[in-house]
This record gives C-alpha cells, structure tokens and sequence, in this order.
C-alpha cells in the first residue's frame, strides 16, 4: 500500500505526532545521540513530503538497495546501537551491537564508565559498507564497520559538535537551552531559538530539507520549529517522556521523529491522521461514560 497524497502542510503532520514505538536499552545510562543514515551523497530520493513508502505483502516497506533511511543508530554508555526502524513494517528492532568498554586492570568500575563512555558518532559510506565513527571518554576515534561488525581504526583526536544546515549557515547551541542560526558571509545571527524549559542539554537535528529545527528540553518534551520565520510548530510530549531528551532526529519523511534521553529509552513519535485521532478520542469517551 501507499501512503496517500498529503493534502495538509508539513506542520500538520508534526501536530499529530504521537508515541507508538519505547525501546529500552540495556547500558543504564543516558542516550546522547541519535541519528538516520541518510547518505544523501550517494542516495538521491525525494524527502519530507516527496517520499512515500510502497509496501510488499509481507507489510515490509520496499526500498532501493542503496537506500539506507531506514537505518538508525544511537549512542549511550560504552555502547553504540543499530536498529531497523522499518523491519517488517514499522519494527523499531535492533541490528547490531558495539561495546567498547572493558575494565582496566584494577577492575575499577567508576574508571571503565569514564573512560570508555560515547557521546557523539556520525555515519560514513563505504562502497558495500557503512562506517560509524565514534568518540567519547577515552580521546581516540573510532571507526566502526558495519557490515563486518567490528572496529577498522582507531585515531587518536578529538571531537566536537558543528551542525551545518546549507553552506552559509551553522546551528549552534548552548547548554542555556539558546540556539542560534548564524550566516557565516556576515558573521550575524539571522535569528535566535530558545528552548521553553531554559537549560538543555539536548543535541538538535535539522531536517533533511533544511526547513526544520528539533531541539529537547530538559522536561522530556520536543520542539520542533521552522527555521526561516522562528514559529514554534508544535510540542511534543508525553506522561511517560519524564527525563532530559540528550538527542533527537528526524526521520527522512518527516512522519517520524526520534528521541532519546537520560533514562536510556528510545521514543518514537509517528504521524497520525485527524480520522485516526478523532477514533481515539471517541473511544475514550465511550470508555468514561
């Protein structure tokens, strides 16, 4: 199946967002960073509103091979995380697995989560292949391989966190929850974001469009602005989103948003319809009569 045309604005779409998908990963320690391997270099397919998925029978969405949106990984703890975001349909399951931790020779526990902790990643393609290039706590970089699943380097380096958004213009963000969208020819803000909740510690994603910005907030909830005009689209929360969101990422579509936290959950926030809403809510009403 297909989905339908949209005959609404991109807005829309992130107002009716809601939780469908919780992943609990097994490091018991926050999620700093997620994020889809879209590899746009090498894949050129329609985004946001453009891209539509086709179904097989067996409700597994059909994808070109070298398409790799469905990709996603993560970062928390020792370990670096790879799931299928559409295996077998809407699945939200992992692929692969990397830990890089390992005790020192005094066994030192307080020393290994130190050491060894991951806070930032980013993909890379490789003929046949993708790479994910870690870092955190121990100074040196490392190259993972995917399809072997095992370390090809390691560097030693250090690493920070830049997010272009066009060739003219960075993102940036403070711990102070304050965004700022700078256009480097004039070396002047074009316009500043501030995060409701004040300090944030949330990495943020642009999405592939670059029309765009998410950003968490220390309550557990997202927001999700438009970076030409500065408008605050929507908030996304939810009662069980309690704890600090460290990361989020939009999917390539846009129906699908990414976020993940210091409680080592992964959430999932879908698209849904008006027609499917307005069925919720008459259910809770018949429930409550």
């Amino acid at each position: 199946m297909d989905y339908d045309q949209p005959t609404f604005s991109q807005s829309h779409v992130f107002e009716n967002m809601r939780l469908r998908r919780i992943v609990k990963e097994n490091h018991s320690s926050e999620i700093t960073q997620v994020g889809f391997f879209f590899n746009t270099k090498n894949f050129d397919a329609p985004i946001s509103f453009a891209s539509n998925k086709t179904f097989d029978k067996r409700g597994a969405v059909q994808r070109a091979e070298s398409d790799t949106s469905n990709v996603l990984a993560t970062v928390g703890g020792c370990q670096l995380n790879v799931y299928d975001n559409e295996h077998c349909g809407d699945h939200l399951d992992i692929m692969s697995n990397y830990d890089l931790g390992q005790l020192d020779p005094d066994n030192d526990e307080n020393y290994y989560r130190r050491s060894h902790e991951l806070v930032t990643f980013c993909w890379l393609y490789r003929f046949g292949d993708a790479y994910l290039v870690t870092a955190g706590g121990d100074a040196e970089i490392h190259v993972l391989s995917l399809a072997k699943s095992e370390e090809e380097q390691s560097l030693k380096g250090h690493t920070n966190s830049i997010r272009f958004t066009n060739n003219n213009s960075v993102l940036s963000k403070s711990s102070n929850g304050k965004v700022e969208y700078w256009n480097l020819d004039t070396e002047k803000t074009i316009r500043t974001f501030r995060v409701k909740t004040g300090e944030s510690t949330s990495r943020f994603d642009v999405s592939l469009d670059n029309q765009y910005l998410a950003v968490g907030s220390t309550r557990g909830s997202i927001f999700i602005y438009h970076i030409e005009s500065g408008e605050l689209i929507t908030e996304l929360e939810h009662r069980r989103a309690t704890k600090a969101i460290k990361c989020c990422a939009f999917s390539r579509d846009c129906r699908q948003m990414i976020a993940a936290g210091a409680d080592g959950f992964i959430m999932r926030y879908d698209y849904v319809s008006d027609d499917v809403l307005k069925e919720w809510e008459e259910w809770k009403l018949r429930k409550n009569e």
